[in-house]
């Protein structure tokens, strides 16, 4: 279970996944909104809706806890879901069976019962082996020349290592799956350099504001 935060526009971060990635991750999206709306709903769900559904999984999950503490965070893993769905058809040219799925529980946000009402996205976390998640760290913190004390009270920067982190974590651990034969394979990819294009001392990197009044 995880989010892979390739990039700091969603539409992007949706044409980086690989190949395998643009199919699996529509599925682990659709279970972490399911999960989230089954477990914080305000509302007695119906039969349909209890069959139709993807079974509730991994809910002390990082990911799940993240996408479940303010609606931002819901609607913007929404939105990164309604990407892969869209890149998915662009790839294989057919809808994925989970679209409708994860349309309608973007749609439906407001029958979750949010702990947390701050209208933005917090910074997402940051789910490999310990090993990979701390290289990524020491080298996001050299090449953007600043200190722990420096990451740790900047969101700025934070958010820049999420980034940075998964894209490490794919050219040091799913090398051996990753492929791009149905679109272009990601520039730093192909040089091997997560930092490529990020701009990490330029501009902010974080998710955007979600505008909840288009939902």
């Amino acid at each position: 279970m995880n989010i892979f935060f390739l990039d700091h526009d969603i539409k992007t971060l949706a044409s980086y996944h690989c190949d395998k990635h643009c199919v699996k991750m529509i599925l682990e999206t659709a279970q972490l909104l399911a999960t989230t709306y089954r477990l914080q709903n305000t509302k007695e769900l119906s039969g349909l809706l209890q069959l139709s559904l993807p079974k509730a999984t991994h809910a002390s999950h990082p990911c799940r806890l993240w996408a479940g503490y303010n609606a931002c965070n819901y609607l913007a893993l929404g939105s990164i879901g309604v990407a892969l769905c869209d890149e998915y058809k662009a790839r294989y040219g057919r809808t994925h069976s989970l679209y409708q799925t994860i349309r309608f529980l973007v749609l439906n946000y407001r029958d979750i019962n949010f702990p947390n009402s701050e209208p933005y996205s917090t910074v997402p976390p940051i789910c490999m082996f310990p090993a990979v998640k701390d290289t990524a760290r020491s080298d996001f913190k050299y090449l953007a020349g600043i200190t722990e004390e420096e990451l740790l009270s900047s969101r700025y920067y934070q958010e820049a290592l999420v980034i940075y982190s998964y894209r490490f974590y794919y050219l040091t651990s799913k090398s051996h799956f990753a492929v791009w034969n149905h679109s272009a394979m990601p520039l730093w990819y192909k040089a091997k350099k997560p930092e490529l294009g990020l701009a990490i001392l330029i501009h902010p990197l974080e998710l955007p504001a979600v505008d909840l009044t288009k939902y």
